[in-house]
């Protein structure tokens, strides 16, 4: 059965209001190369622009506005890349292969989590 989604919860301390929607999205971005503390900068705006690029295929809209959401004011980002093991990568330019993967990457898990959690599809 799909019915619309509940309004309310039992909990503990009596019955509750669900909240509305789910808000935060967290990223979390795993790399197996060390890279440069100018790379690293790189990909966290790299991961941005791939979750704003992700709303935005799904026509997410604002809670606040008109416009199409690029995000929350709670979202967070999690990169974590080897100390030592080679050279160090220089840059996650989308220009270079390893942005154009951390792009691809976070914007595909970002359509999926949305799809799982939200119900939101691409039409």
């Amino acid at each position: 059965m799909r019915g619309d989604p509940a309004s309310w919860r039992e909990t503990a301390e009596g019955i509750a209001k669900v909240a509305a929607v789910a808000g935060t999205i967290n990223t979390i971005l795993l790399l197996s190369r060390p890279m440069t503390a100018a790379a690293l900068a790189r990909t966290v705006v790299t991961m941005t622009e791939a979750k704003s690029s992700a709303l935005q295929r799904l026509a997410v809209p604002s809670c606040y506005s008109v416009e199409l959401a690029t995000g929350t004011g709670t979202d967070q980002f999690c990169v974590a890349a080897p100390l030592r093991g080679g050279q160090p990568l220089t840059s996650a330019s989308p220009h270079m292969k390893a942005g154009e993967l951390i792009g691809q990457a976070v914007r595909r898990a970002t359509v999926e989590a949305l799809r799982w959690q939200n119900g939101w599809s691409r039409a």
